[in-house]
Formats: C-alpha cells, structure tokens, sequence
C-alpha cells in the first residue's frame, strides 16, 4: 500500500509524506502539487496506524475539503478512511461549539448571521447607541423637526454599517474584544480622528445582541472558538489530547485568532504540518497575517522544512516569470520554482489605447482562438484588480454573445426571495433571531406595520428581550398599541413555534417545504404580476431542491465516514452548510464559459489560457483614490498569484487611457511587467488597435437599463 501512496511523488513530496511526528512546514510553490502531498500525508498516517479520530485537517474552502477526502479514499479505500475531520476551519469549530455551547453561552441551535443580517443589526446598534433604545420609533421620529433629522443624519453617517462591520471584523480576526478595544489608546484615537468615538459602544452592544439572540456572524465562530479554548482548559486539554495529528492547508492565510486556536489544539502532541506559500499571501485586508508561516520557526525551532518548487501547472516562461518578480518582495523563505513541463508560449504584454479597445481585444482573441482551434470558452479567465474592471468587458462579450460568468457577482443565497425564506427556516431554528424576525414579519402581509416593529423593537431593547417573545406576549399595556397589531404579533409568534414543533423531527427538505407551504411565502411572490414573481417562485423552488440534494449527498457522505451520531440532514445543518459557503464552492450551471473574477477571487484556480487586465501604475498595483499608501509587496504577491493561474498562456493588457470611477486617466505600463523582464513595445499599439477595430460587432440592441446599473 506504502507504493501505491508514494507513486506519483517527487523526491522532495516523497520526503514530505515520509515524515511523521513533530512540527512540519511545507513550503508550496503554486501549481506545485501540495493537495497530493496534504492527501499522501494523511494516507500515510492511517497506513501506519493511526487511527482516523486522531488526524484534523483544515483548510479554506469546502471544496478543498471535498477534494481531499476524495482523494484520500481513491488511495487507501472507504473504510480506512471513515472518521477522518478534515472541513474549513468554520464547519469543524462550529461543530466543536455545539458540543460545547454551553460553556460559551449559547443555544445548541445557534444560527449565523449572513453579511446583509450583520450591517442591519450594526444599523440598529449604532441607532441606540447614539440616540437611544426608542431611536427608530415612527412616533418619536414624527415628532422631531427638520433640522433634528438632519443633525441625527450627520451623527450616523461615520457609522455606516458596511464600514462598522468591516473594522469590527479586524479587531475580531486580530482578537481584540470589546473590552480591549476600547482600552487600545491607538484604535480609539483613529475612531476619533475619523468622528466614530462611540464604535467600541457600538461594537460591544453587537457582540451582546448577538449573544442573546443565540447568533455568531461568520468572525464569532472563530472568536467563540479561542474562548472557549482559552477559558476552559479542560475543554483544550480534551481536544488537544484527542487530534495526535493537526495538517493546516494555505497557512499564509490564518489570521490572529486561528493561529491561536490551531496552536492550542497542537500543544500537547506538537504534531503539526502546516502547508502554505508565504507568496500567495494575499488576504491582508482581511486580518490574514503572513507572519505567522514567516515566523513558523520561532514557534517550533525543532521543526522540519521542506520546499516542493516543481511546478506542474505552468509553462517555463511562466515559472520563470513569476519567479522574477516575487524575488523583488524582501520579507519571503527562499524558494526557487522549476517548471516540470516543456517550453511554451512566450507571454504576451499588449498595449491598447483606452480600456474599451482592451475589451475588443480580449473579447476578439477568445474568439479567435475559439474559431481556429476549437478551444472551449472554459479554458479562458480574465482577472482584473478592481471590479468596476469588469464592465468594459462584460459589455463587449455581451454584445459577441460570448457566455461569461462573473464570479463574486450576486449569489444565489442573496436573492430578496431566497433571503426571505432562509429567514423563516433560521426563524423556526432559532426563535431568538431577531433579524430574521424583522425581515419576515410582515412577508406576507400580516398587519405587523413598520410603526408596530419600531415599537416592538424599541421595548425588546429596553427589556433585553428578544422580538419574538415581546410578540408572543403583545398586549395594548405592554406595548402600548391597539389590539389589531398586538393580535398579528401573537398569531405571528404562533406560527413560528408551532413550525418549530411540527418540523422538529424532520429532515431538511421536508422541514423546507412545510414550512414554505405554511408561510405562504410562495404564493405571496407567485401573486407578483409578470417574470418577476415567475422568477421569483422558481428561485423558491430551487432552494427547495437544494434542501432535497442536501440531504441526500449528507446522507451518502455519512455512510461513507460513519462518524459518531446520525447523519447532519436536519434544518439547521443545511442552514449551516449555507452559511459557511465560500464563493469558491458555488456551482455554476453551464461549465463552457469565460470565467471574469477579480485577482483575490482567482486564488487556488488554474486556467488554460490567462488575461490579466488593467496592468496599469496605479491599478496594479493599486492605489486607492486620495491615497498615495500601499502595500508594494502585497500587491506584488497578488499580481504572482494572478499570473501563476495561467497553464499553457498568459497575456497582459494596459491601456494609454483608462476610465476609472467617471474619470478618463492617463495610464503608465505597471513596474511589475517590468520586473518580470518583459519588454513589451508600445510602438505595437496603434497597429494593434486598427486590428481590433475590424473586429468590432455592432450592437444589434441597446444595451438594458439594468446593465448600465450593474
């Protein structure tokens, strides 16, 4: 079995795999073969006996995940493999959390705040923080003047709430609580500077909402996670001593809080193999510290290094390229990338006068290529830096009838009617989520009024009570209102708790459909005239076959684990499994197209054919409008993450002239294509937009209100 394992590995990959115990650090350059190793690995290990409940593997993305495990039977069979943990690190912890939610404070059926959930309950915070409890009380608001409004309007406007969550979500990643933050003599004098004093109030009053609604947003999961390990030293000792064997896969992505937590969980074996390529760090903006695989050494002194620089994804003019251009970043390990493959196409930098003849040309060599050599329009990715890169080109691939998907566009999940009955099926979960409760209410129509809300929100809040329960004891004394509204609260809270009841002991898809049925919320968006409500239903519908496939695939992936327990197949696992999607694990529905993301989203992606677009002094790298700071080597560590997607071609654009947020700009070739050691000739330009220009497709119709708006 050893062979069979080891076949297909190069010497240093075999080295890898071969070494067991202690700590391990597994340099990777891109396109190098480290899945295989990560799998090997693992193999390995239950070849020689250790027993399945002992290894946790995490990774970033349920794809990876999914891919691990297959390969991972593919080698050694179904039944040696039954029992492994190998997830992201946000379905294994938060599987942990219900084991142990008591100890942190929460309900075993918790749920999770989406994005949108998060910026309205911040909304609602930063209203009660700055004007009180009743703050959005229709009454009150009534009787303010004019200019009352307007000065409440200015208060709230350094508040907005995709800013609020995104500072919050650093301090979380970096964990630093409330508490802490509002003793951080650094933080709150930014929070002054830029006229937010009251964010660390704003941000403790959310962490509490959160908590007694029984709700973590995506940041808590890891932060509930390191407390509990961090204050229940029996609890860490317990899963310390359970995982003899901890493999962390693109560790150049952990921030703060996972590092802690990873390091809690090794500390009693130290058996630790951490895989990553310190230049593909590329997540910065999002707490992700490089630190932690540069300074891995520190941490474990004893620890074994190995490099896999074979790269088996891109062409030598593509390693070589590569390789020229990370070797300008200072803070790096030393590693040096060979192609395994053949020479191939050299790189193509191209110059275009302005961004939309950029767009022709892109859009004209898809099509070429496609007319000449049949290649299909899958083995072709634009990348771009920024996405407002991608209307030029949405444009000009509409108009040719050229298919493209945009990835990180609006999702499925994101849909008003798909929102809409998650939130019912989070509601019947988790009666004390408050944003779904105000999301519902009133969808459809119940006579719950946004004055009636406002109220109910406002005496929830004074009382430290959740809505619904404020609703199932709506009175005219306790709320003040006449018993019309106070009747449809009741009734409301009625039909959630006997949803609850009634769909307790089913599975997903039948819990979904009950509860669609019971609602109404199908026929309320079936009764919208035309398309739209057509559309609408089909969406309901489709969430609902998610439901039914959900079950069916956690049942078959449950006889093949075995794990302790029943197979996950009740609602609140497939909430679960929603909420813990990554873009990276989205399908999409018709596989032959052009892929257009933008360079982050690309990560861990591979592509036949590469354009990266935009590669401009100022927009690669990037510098943001008033702003003349960046991060020089994290913007080079990204532009080596654009271009090591390429397989067999890659191909540069940059433009004269380029329209940028309304403005046309004069534009330089980016210094990156010059540390690649390419030379491209701007002489070429004009030749080549005349060549474009003949391959131009007139509109035969005018391009939709609704594109312009995209």
């Amino acid at each position: 079995m050893y062979e069979s394992i080891l076949q297909y590995l190069n010497e240093e990959q075999t080295a890898a795999v071969l070494q067991q115990d202690g700590p391990i650090l597994i340099i990777a350059g891109a396109g190098s073969g480290k899945t295989r190793v990560l799998t090997s690995k693992i193999a390995m290990l239950l070849e020689n006996g250790v027993s399945p409940d002992e290894i946790l593997a995490l990774t970033f993305t349920k794809k990876a995940a999914g891919e691990m495990k297959w390969r991972i039977r593919k080698m050694i069979g179904d039944e040696a493999s039954k029992g492994l943990s190998i997830g992201t690190f946000h379905s294994v912890f938060i599987k942990f959390l219900r084991v142990y939610h008591e100890y942190i404070g929460f309900p075993e059926d918790f749920t999770i705040y989406d994005e949108s959930d998060t910026e309205s309950c911040l909304k609602t915070c930063v209203g009660e923080t700055l004007f009180g409890p009743d703050w959005n009380n229709k009454e009150v608001l009534k009787a303010l003047s004019e200019e009352q409004k307007k000065a409440r309007k200015i208060a709230m406007n350094p508040y907005k709430p995709h800013d609020i969550r995104g500072l919050i979500s650093l301090a979380k990643n970096d964990m630093i609580l409330p508490k802490a933050y509002k003793a951080d003599a650094g933080r709150m004098a930014l929070d002054r500077k830029y006229g937010r004093p009251l964010l660390a109030d704003i941000y403790a009053l959310y962490m509490r909402k959160c908590h007694h609604a029984g709700v973590m947003d995506f940041d808590d999961i890891l932060v509930y996670m390191e407390l509990l390990l961090q204050r229940c030293p029996s609890v860490q000792e317990d899963l310390a001593k359970k995982f003899r064997y901890i493999l962390v896969d693109e560790y150049q992505d952990t921030n703060q809080v996972q590092y802690d937590i990873v390091s809690r969980l090794a500390s009693v074996h130290r058996n630790i193999c951490v895989v990553g390529d310190d230049s593909q760090s590329i997540y910065a903006f999002r707490g992700a510290k490089i630190e932690n695989i540069l300074h891995f050494r520190d941490d474990y002194p004893d620890m074994k290094t190995f490099r896999l620089e074979l790269n088996y994804r891109s062409t030598p003019q593509i390693v070589d390229a590569a390789n020229k251009l990370i070797e300008h970043n200072s803070d790096r390990l030393p590693k040096n990338c060979v192609s395994k493959r053949r020479s191939g196409e050299e790189i193509l930098v191209q110059f275009c006068e302005t961004d939309r003849d950029e767009a022709r040309f892109v859009r004209s060599y898809i099509q070429e290529k496609a007319r000449t050599d049949g290649t299909p329009f899958s083995n072709f990715a634009i990348l771009y830096r920024t996405n407002a890169q991608a209307r030029a080109l949405e444009d000009e691939l509409l108009r040719s009838q050229v298919p493209y998907v945009v990835y990180s566009g609006v999702s499925f999940f994101d849909h008003t009617e798909v929102k809409d009955v998650l939130a019912y099926l989070r509601l019947v979960v988790n009666p004390g989520d408050d944003e779904a409760f105000k999301r519902i209410c009133n969808r459809p129509s119940r006579g719950i009024s946004d004055a009636t809300l406002s109220v109910l929100e406002a005496k929830g809040a004074a009382v430290g009570s959740s809505l619904i329960r404020m609703a199932a004891g709506a009175t005219t004394e306790s709320l003040g209102l006449k018993e019309k509204p106070c009747s449809a609260l009741r009734e409301f809270s009625e039909l959630i708790y006997r949803l609850r009841e009634e769909t307790a002991e089913m599975d997903a898809n039948e819990a979904a459909k009950r509860i669609v049925e019971k609602t109404g919320i199908m026929d309320f968006y079936q009764k919208e005239e035309g398309d739209d409500g057509v559309s609408k239903a089909n969406n309901i519908s489709e969430l609902l076959t998610s439901a039914l496939y959900y079950v069916q695939d956690a049942k078959e992936a449950w006889e093949n684990d075995l794990p302790e327990g029943e197979p996950p197949t009740t609602l609140r696992d497939y909430l679960e499994n929603i909420a813990l999607l990554s873009n990276a694990d989205t399908p999409d529905g018709n596989p032959n197209h052009v892929s257009l993301m933008t360079s982050h989203c690309a990560k861990g992606l591979e592509f036949r054919i590469v354009f990266v677009v935009g590669v401009e002094e100022g927009l690669f790298p990037l510098v943001r409008e008033g702003s003349t700071a960046f991060d020089e080597e994290e913007e080079r560590r990204l532009f080596y993450v654009s271009v090591t997607r390429a397989m067999d071609k890659l191909i540069l654009t940059t433009c004269q002239k380029r329209w940028l947020y309304g403005k046309l700009e004069e534009k330089i070739g980016s210094r990156f294509i010059d540390e690649m050691g390419l030379n491209g000739d701007e002489d070429e330009t004009r030749a080549l937009i005349e060549a474009v220009k003949s391959t131009i497709i007139e509109p035969t119709y005018r391009v939709t209100d609704e594109l312009e708006d995209f």
